[in-house]
């Protein structure tokens, strides 16, 4: 019942941490040891993550960037 309620709480966001708290181990490495198999693939979470921070501050150094102006021709 414990490895079911840890499986319930994980993809409803439960922190480590609190399964931690909630379950009695000493530390989290336990924690992590028993029931990191059923964490999502965390590495895809970083990578958008990321992104996302990267196309956000693209953005914003866009808005914040001068027109250029258009050049002058010569005339004819």
């Amino acid at each position: 019942m414990r490895h079911t309620a840890v499986a319930l709480a994980i993809p409803n966001g439960a922190h480590a941490k609190a399964i931690q708290a909630r379950m009695g181990h000493s530390s989290v490495s336990i924690t992590l040891d028993r029931y990191g198999h059923l964490l999502p693939s965390l590495d895809d979470q970083i990578a958008d993550g990321l992104d996302r921070i990267y196309r956000l501050a693209e953005m914003a150094r866009a808005a914040a960037r001068p027109a250029p102006m258009a050049r002058l021709q010569p005339a004819p």
